[in-house]
């Protein structure tokens, strides 16, 4: 995954990426005191976190910036990005507990792909190149076989994403934050 500088995001992915990236939101986020631009549907906006709740959850010692995730016109959710300079963390349950973001965790399952990915191609090339010399195995064969193994492999990993970034969603609906 990559995030481009002066590129627009409004998804969890993307936007992580980029404030881990370059330590500051995407262009496409206003101050929360601008609001929202009539007829925009994704709400993006940003202010300052305080970091004065009780109890204070976060590091001391730095100045965060809050920015909404996932909301919209109709319902700005609970979803936000904390940030610092030195820590990105999410909330899904407005601000009652948080979740560190590392890149590791937009990209670990990227670089274990990779890693088995390279590590299956080394290991059994050279008893494929025998089995394809001897005639067992064609080359149409090993093309099919390769994207099928990578197709089943792709959506155990998009699987794997949706349940590690779908938290259970609270009973709780906080309706005293609105964007103005």
């Amino acid at each position: 995954m990559n995030a481009r500088r002066y590129k627009t995001y409004t998804d969890y992915d993307h936007v992580a990426m980029y404030i881990l990236e370059y330590d500051e939101l995407p262009s496409n986020y206003v101050p929360k005191s601008q609001g929202v631009a009539p007829g925009e549907y994704d709400v993006t906006v940003y202010a300052v976190y305080d970091n004065t709740r009780d109890p204070v959850l976060l590091p001391d010692g730095y100045s965060y910036t809050e920015a909404y995730i996932n909301a919209t016109t109709d319902d700005v959710g609970a979803e936000r990005f904390v940030f610092s300079s030195e820590q990105l963390f999410y909330t899904n349950d407005h601000y009652a507990s948080f979740i560190e973001v590392t890149r590791w965790d937009l990209l670990g399952s990227h670089y274990i792909f990779l890693s088995f990915f390279w590590i299956s191609i080394t290991g059994s090339g050279v008893v494929t190149i025998v089995l394809v010399r001897k005639g067992y195995l064609t080359l149409d064969v090993i093309k099919t076989d390769v994207k099928q193994d990578f197709l089943v492999l792709q959506n155990i990993v998009k699987v794997t994403i949706k349940k590690i970034k779908s938290p259970k969603k609270s009973n709780t609906e906080n309706t005293d934050d609105t964007v103005q």
